[in-house]
């Protein structure tokens, strides 16, 4: 469970468009450690909806 909370956490941070260059910190920083850890097929499909792809 802790995996989808850093997930969704991570997602409200790529989606927010009025975070501060801080919070964007923050962001990376959990994207970091998301990658540092084993997910499973569902934690990476719905990580995968939040990554930006341009």
């Amino acid at each position: 469970m802790e995996n989808l909370r850093l997930i969704q956490l991570y997602g409200q941070g790529t989606d927010d468009i009025h975070s501060s260059p801080f919070e964007m910190i923050e962001t990376f920083h959990i994207r970091s450690e998301l990658h540092k850890i084993s997910l499973s097929k569902e934690e990476k499909k719905m990580l995968a909806t939040y990554e930006v792809t341009e």
